[in-house]
């Protein structure tokens, strides 16, 4: 009877074992909150490999023992002749980041991560790799943005899954942990938890505030309408009609100029930084910062005030930079970083990394593309900590001077409380 009935709805009996499901991927922090990573494998047998997780970009890529460049530190790097299911796509690639670049060969191979495995997975084999972009303990990074936007002009790992059925729904889903605030804290510590194909509803409270990506722009970063910015009540005049890329790989939170300038402007005591920090902005260390963004839903996501100032070590003991910089100024916002294949129409003037996703559960869905965000669920570790809850309504925006959009960046520094001194050396990840 069965087989007959799969015979008159044309149906295989490989659709109807088909599984789909949802699993966990746990995450680390990686340096306070400088970003966070989680594992997976590559090649038969499989190869194991901690790599940053970044919603904005869109292209994996693993030092490699090709490495010639910039892998001297890396423990364990992947090895293609190992893997007997590695194809190599004879076709080199280049991925310039703000920071530095990663050069290698394109090829494929099985993936796994989280129980779920893609057989033929499009890479890059790293060969050359800038000072700084991994260490003994990350080998490579995963982009976790869409196809529009990658190097390889491969589907990213994790919008392949969301597409091909394996989820029980097409998103994946964020809880970062908040190390920023620990004493003699370990530059490694348990980060949090991605839930691929699914949500986790022991990690958040109420309802998860969806918001589609504007149909005006293609779906390469996860863009949404910066809608308001309020710092302690006050409403912040922003530029409106701009987006900002949602990104997991980015530690800080980036902006244009003449927004952060009036953001800034409701702090008393904030100054415009010199020198090697050309677009950040210092406050006094005793000055707490309540700031609220919203993106178009019906909510307004406060920050915790731990997460928006970073304490420095050089002795200038009252003074701290803000989390909040402009991405159109200072050398690390050098116009040659964006993604080659993103749509102009696409390019993000804000970029709003961990400083806000740290308090907020986060929700990237495939399709239709949305970004949803919920509130924590205050038992988790530093969650109860947040200034309150998000605020129905959302908040207003005003109209001001027009600015150019600004590419993606981050702020990959090795250890958050010596910004001042390591200043030189920030770049965008």
């Amino acid at each position: 009877m069965a087989n007959k009935l799969r015979s008159k709805y044309n149906i295989s009996p490989r659709s109807l074992d088909r599984r789909q499901s949802s699993n966990v991927v746990p995450i680390t922090d990686e340096n306070s909150d400088s970003s966070y990573s989680g594992v997976l494998s590559i090649g038969t047998p499989a190869q194991s490999f901690n790599v940053i997780l970044d919603t904005g970009s869109s292209d994996l890529w693993v030092a490699s023992t090709q490495c010639t460049t910039g892998c001297n530190q890396v423990s364990g790097p992947y090895n293609p002749s190992s893997s007997s299911t590695f194809k190599d796509a004879n076709k080199g690639v280049s991925i310039t980041y703000g920071s530095g670049s990663v050069v290698g060969e394109i090829g494929s191979d099985t993936v796994s991560m989280g129980g779920f495995t893609t057989t033929s997975q499009t890479f890059v084999v790293a060969q050359q790799v800038s000072a700084g972009l991994v260490d003994n303990t990350l080998t490579g990074l995963l982009g976790l943005g869409f196809k529009a936007i990658a190097n390889t002009g491969a589907t990213p790992l994790v919008q392949g899954l969301a597409s091909s059925s394996s989820f029980s729904m097409p998103v994946m889903s964020f809880y970062l942990e908040r190390h920023i605030t620990d004493q003699g804290s370990a530059t490694k510590a348990a980060g949090g938890i991605l839930t691929l194909g699914g949500t986790n509803s022991s990690l958040f409270t109420g309802a998860i505030d969806y918001v589609n990506i504007p149909n005006t722009v293609s779906a390469g970063f996860w863009l949404l309408p910066v809608s308001g910015i309020t710092v302690g009540g006050t409403v912040v005049a922003i530029t409106t009609g701009q987006f900002a890329a949602i990104d997991t790989g980015t530690t800080l939170i980036g902006g244009p100029s003449a927004d952060v300038a009036a953001f800034y402007s409701t702090i008393s005591g904030s100054q415009l930084g010199t020198g090697s920090l050309t677009g950040y902005y210092t406050i006094p260390c005793g000055t707490s910062v309540s700031a609220s963004f919203s993106f178009g839903g019906n909510e307004s996501w406060p920050i915790n005030p731990v997460d928006f100032k970073l304490p420095t070590t050089n002795g200038r003991n009252n003074v701290c930079i803000g989390a909040l910089f402009d991405l159109n100024a200072g050398s690390s916002t050098s116009p040659g970083s964006s993604p080659p294949r993103k749509r102009q129409s696409s390019t993000p003037a804000w970029i709003v990394g961990d400083t806000f996703l740290k308090n907020v559960y986060s929700v990237f869905q495939y399709n239709p593309p949305a970004v949803g965000f919920a509130q924590l669920n205050p038992s988790l570790p530093g969650a109860g900590s947040a200034p309150g809850t998000a605020i129905s309504g959302g908040v207003g925006s005003s109209s001001g001077s027009s600015t150019s959009g600004a590419l993606r960046q981050a702020v990959p520094f090795a250890l958050v409380f010596s910004l001042v001194a390591t200043a030189t050396a920030l770049g965008i990840l």
